[in-house]
């Protein structure tokens, strides 16, 4: 039994009419005929009673037909259904770094292509269109110490951090990886006084002298313009963030290709962006 039989047969039942299911199959009608007696005989049963070229389903036939449709509609719709996903306006984006850049950079996106619809995660899926991550190399991010009026004058070098209240992130967060592995290769216990994973709430508690934070350079926003950011003297902290295009995913169009080389350049220029 093939695949071919059980199109002709199919297409015979919907038509119920032997000469249109040859028309419209491109087929000689003899050349159908013989196909589903083909079938008939292979499966062991009647599927139509015959009236001149006007054909009736048997019950076998109808029970055949009604399986048939579901499985072999959507086979003879693949074409459409892909032609559907080549032209498709939505981009999935896995933002596991950057989040708030990302999600500014969609909105500005979105301005000049508003029929453009965006799903954004903040956790590990594997049918994204873009990944953004951090690593081990991509665009580099210098992280600031940012303080409030209190400690902006007492933070020069590294072990001026030392029992300095610090706010960081919670261990959900990828900034808090970074972190975490600065205290440690500085052999500094951190005095952690406040855990969030929301930037204005790490805003607000560093401005009224809660502690200090790690800020990112130009991801963050503009949040963070009223208090004071801060280099360690002889000392850089970086992180890199990625940006993975899916060769491979179903959304593999011009408008991810369009969005994926805007993100680029935000990252590339460092461009601050607000909404």
């Amino acid at each position: 039994m093939e695949l071919t039989q059980l199109y002709y047969f199919y297409k015979a039942a919907e038509l119920e009419h032997i000469t249109k299911a040859s028309r419209e199959i491109n087929i000689a009608q003899p050349a159908l005929t013989k196909a589903i007696h083909k079938l008939e005989e292979e499966l062991e049963v009647p599927l139509f009673l015959h009236n001149g070229r006007n054909i009736k389903l048997t019950p076998w036939g109808k029970w055949l037909y009604e399986k048939l449709k579901d499985p072999l509609g959507s086979i003879l719709n693949i074409k459409n259904e892909i032609n559907l996903l080549k032209n498709n306006k939505h981009i999935k984006i896995c933002a596991l770094a950057a989040s708030t850049f990302v999600t500014n950079a969609i909105l500005q996106f979105k301005r000049k292509y508003n029929n453009i619809t965006f799903t954004l995660l903040q956790n590990e899926c594997d049918d994204w269109d873009i990944l953004v991550d951090s690593g081990e190399k991509g665009y580099m991010e210098e992280i600031f110490i940012g303080c409030g009026s209190l400690y902006k004058n007492k933070i020069k070098e590294v072990t001026d951090l030392k029992d300095k209240p610090v706010i960081t992130f919670t261990h959900f967060k990828e900034l808090r990886d970074n972190i975490d592995r600065f205290y440690k290769d500085n052999n500094i216990k951190p005095n952690i006084a406040f855990e969030c994973d929301n930037l204005n709430i790490l805003h607000d508690l560093i401005l009224e002298n809660n502690g200090i934070g790690f800020i990112p350079e130009f991801t963050s926003g503009d949040i963070f313009n009223d208090i004071s950011l801060l280099r360690l003297d002889n000392y850089k902290i970086n992180r890199y963030i990625c940006i993975t295009k899916n060769q491979f995913g179903l959304n593999n169009g011009k408008i991810v290709d369009e969005f994926y080389e805007y993100l680029n350049s935000c990252f590339k220029n460092k461009k601050i962006l607000s909404v």
